[in-house]
């Protein structure tokens, strides 16, 4: 069985969250030789979305600080 595992450390909603981690899934897998979604994707300069796949795939969203 396949899962899709979201971390949110910011304050957005799940509905948001959902969105910006679609927003990374329609870009498809481009990183790790096209095993893995991107690894770092900025949105809006204002929201960071990470993504990692060892078993299953992983995505963090957190807000962008520079």
């Amino acid at each position: 069985m396949k899962k899709l595992i979201i971390t949110i450390q910011n304050n957005i909603s799940d509905e948001q969250a959902l969105n910006y981690v679609l927003q990374v899934v329609k870009k498809g897998r481009i990183s790790k030789n096209n095993k893995s979604y991107c690894h770092c994707t900025l949105i809006d300069n204002k929201i960071v979305v990470l993504a990692n796949n060892n078993k299953n795939d992983t995505f963090i969203i957190q807000d962008y600080v520079f």
